[in-house]
């Protein structure tokens, strides 16, 4: 449940007007931000995504590499 003094974040969602009609109507929304990235940068950025299977974090190897690289981990 959210209350008037926490914050809460979706990244990408809702994705559509039926979610977001029935977000909206369980908690008003205050204010949405459209982000405008330019696709090769958003293509990037998947491209060096890497997930540690055991403890489900997710690194990226040019912006937030792992200290140990293991074998564990998946694209």
């Amino acid at each position: 449940m959210v209350t008037s003094n926490s914050l809460c974040a979706f990244i990408g969602f809702p994705r559509t007007k039926e979610q977001a009609e029935e977000l909206f109507a369980n908690e008003p929304i205050d204010a949405a931000l459209n982000l405008i990235v330019p696709f090769d940068i958003i293509i990037e950025r998947v491209k060096g995504r890497w997930i540690h299977e055991r403890s489900g974090r997710i690194y990226n190897m040019e912006y937030s590499p792992p200290k140990v690289m293991v074998r564990c981990f998946a694209m």
